[in-house]
Order: structure tokens, then C-alpha cells, then sequence
């Protein structure tokens, strides 16, 4: 009998730092300014969409053959959707309830605004990172086209970047999913491309890329918006990329030797669940921002601070809780 694959927990580790910094980024989002957490912090880890989809890729097996896309959509949408259509539900049920509690449900915003924001940022108020959740389906059902129609990664890649790039300098920002899909589209081609080979590169190459990281935080400082497929301009856009695929690389390196050496198994446990921690942490900030700056009127300081403590205490349990049920798969 076939063993079973060993996880790979140096992943689960990047994905754990990157799933707290987008946490983070999140609390911050919601303050009463964006200086709680560091913008240096903010700047370095700018990559963290990109790897999720550059390790997305990584995991995908070979098409042989078109009598196996049935399954991969069917596995596809049981992992993805039915995760994103549960939780963005939830997400707008605890949104309907603020807006009731604050007097200011309508019709439009209960109803028609839903519909509208799920056309034009395939995610609702509720539940906005659910955006990611409904690209990846796309994505790897049409990466499973391809692959099956034996295209090379080399060119899903360079169509991929050429049409987000057309994207982003004609200003085509909605509907959110054309980025989307095609911007993760070029980075899960990537991580599936180099899923071995970025373990193998020479340290020349490494050199190289840790040079593009370092002349884009000294002195470029571009980072490309996922959601919206968005950057200052033409050539950040194009130093962003560069820099996101070779943070990617840098870091899939690096963390195998962190963690072969020990140690910080808590951030590996949560990259191990992020999925859990991705589709609930929304909610849990949405819900106290309501009771922290609208009853307790508190500053952005400290509002940041006991968010991140309730955050503490609430995902981890709710997380066991998820674990404990059978009808939606975190």
C-alpha cells in the first residue's frame, strides 16, 4: 500500500506567519487610523496573497486525462465554496444584526447591496476575505483545463501576467474576479512549476532574488493589491511581482530550515488550520469593532490591542469547534 504523503510543516509555518499578518492587517483596517500596525511589517510581508496562491499551486497533481475534471470540481467545491457560501452567510447574518442594532437595516443594504458587492468583489461586507476562496475555485478548475490540455506552466504563467498587467494599466478593476483569477493564476502556475525546484536552486539565484527584495524595500517600496488587482503605477506593478515571486521562494527556503530545527509549533499549528482562522476572523473583528469604538468608544491604540487579545482567546476555540463538526470542511 501507497504511503501517505508527509505534510510539509516548513508550509504550514510561512502560512501561519502569513495568516497573522493578514489578521493583523485586518484589525488595522477596521482602527480609527492604519498606523497600529507597522508599515515596514506591512511592506515586507506585501507578498502574503501571492504566496497563498503560489502554495495552492504547489499542491496540484497532474491532469491525465478530462474524466478526471468531475472529481477535481466536485473536491474543488466541497473545499471552496460550500466553506465560502457557509461562512459568507454567517458573515452577513452577524452584519444584518449590527445594522439592526444600529438602526440602519434597509432593504438595499440587507438585500441588493449583497448582490451587488458578490458581482463586483465576488465577497460580501459580512465576509469580505471570502474573495479568495471563490478565485481559487476558479483557478484551479481552469488550471486543471489546461494542465489536462498539457499547456506548459511557462505560458499559463506569461498570459496570466499579461493580462492582469492589460488589466491594470486600462484601470479594469471590477468585477474584482478578471485580476483575480488572472494574477493567481500566474502564481499558482508558479508554485506548481517550482514546487521542487525552489529547493534546488543555486545560491547565486538565491543571492539574487534576496538583491530584489532588499531594491524594493529600500528603495522602490511597490506592492500590488490582490483584491483589486491595483498598484501605484505600471512599474511598481511590475517590481511587485518580481518581488512577490521571489519573497515566495525566499521564504519556502528559509522556513524548511527553521523548521528543521525546531520550535515555533504554535505558528505551525495555525498555518496548518488557516483555513479555520481565514473564514472566521472577519466576523470575530466585525462584531467587536461594533462593541469596542461604538460603545466603548475606545482609541485606535487600544482598540487594537484587546482585539488582538480577543482574537486570542476566540479563534483557537472556535477553530476546535469547527474541527468537531463534519458538514463543512476547514
Amino acid at each position: 500500500m501507497e504511503k501517505a504523503k508527509k505534510r510539509d510543516a516548513s508550509l504550514d509555518f510561512v502560512c501561519g506567519i502569513l495568516i497573522i499578518h493578514m489578521i493583523l492587517i485586518h484589525v488595522n483596517c477596521f482602527g480609527l487610523n492604519e498606523n497600529a500596525y507597522s508599515s515596514q511589517i506591512r511592506l515586507v510581508l506585501s507578498f502574503f496573497m501571492s504566496w497563498f496562491f503560489y502554495k495552492a499551486g504547489m499542491m496540484q497533481k497532474d491532469v491525465l486525462s478530462m474524466n478526471q475534471l468531475p472529481r477535481i470540481v466536485k473536491d474543488s467545491f466541497l473545499r471552496l465554496i460550500v466553506p465560502y457560501v457557509v461562512f459568507s452567510f454567517l458573515g452577513h447574518l452577524f452584519y444584518v444584526l449590527i445594522l439592526l442594532f444600529e438602526n440602519q437595516a434597509t432593504f438595499y443594504l440587507i438585500c441588493v447591496h449583497p448582490l451587488k458587492e458578490f458581482i463586483l468583489r465576488d465577497a460580501i461586507a459580512g465576509n469580505r476575505p471570502m474573495w479568495f476562496l471563490f478565485s481559487l475555485f476558479i483557478i484551479r478548475i481552469l488550471y486543471s483545463f489546461f494542465n489536462c490540455k498539457k499547456i506548459h506552466d511557462i505560458y499559463i504563467i506569461i498570459i496570466g501576467i499579461a493580462l492582469s498587467l492589460t488589466l491594470h494599466i486600462y484601470h479594469v478593476s471590477f468585477p474584482n474576479i478578471l485580476g483575480q483569477v488572472c494574477l493567481g493564476c500566474s502564481f499558482y502556475a508558479t508554485g506548481h512549476l517550482l514546487k521542487t525546484k525552489q529547493y534546488q536552486l543555486h545560491y547565486t539565484i538565491r543571492y539574487f532574488l534576496l538583491a530584489i527584495c532588499i531594491f524594493n524595500l529600500t528603495c522602490i517600496k511597490a506592492q500590488i493589491g490582490f483584491v483589486n488587482n491595483s498598484s501605484e503605477s505600471t512599474f511598481t506593478y511590475i517590481i511587485a511581482l518580481f518581488y512577490s515571486l521571489s519573497c515566495c521562494i525566499l521564504f519556502n527556503v528559509l522556513a524548511r530550515r527553521i523548521v528543521g530545527r525546531g520550535g515555533f509549533s504554535w505558528i505551525t499549528l495555525i498555518g496548518k488550520d488557516s483555513m479555520s482562522f481565514y473564514c472566521t476572523h472577519w466576523i470575530v473583528i466585525v462584531v467587536f469593532r461594533t462593541v469596542l469604538l461604538e460603545w466603548f468608544h475606545l482609541d485606535n491604540t487600544e482598540y487594537f490591542n484587546i482585539t488582538i487579545c480577543i482574537l486570542v482567546a476566540t479563534l483557537p476555540a472556535i477553530n476546535y469547534l469547527l474541527k468537531k463538526q463534519h458538514w463543512v470542511k476547514v
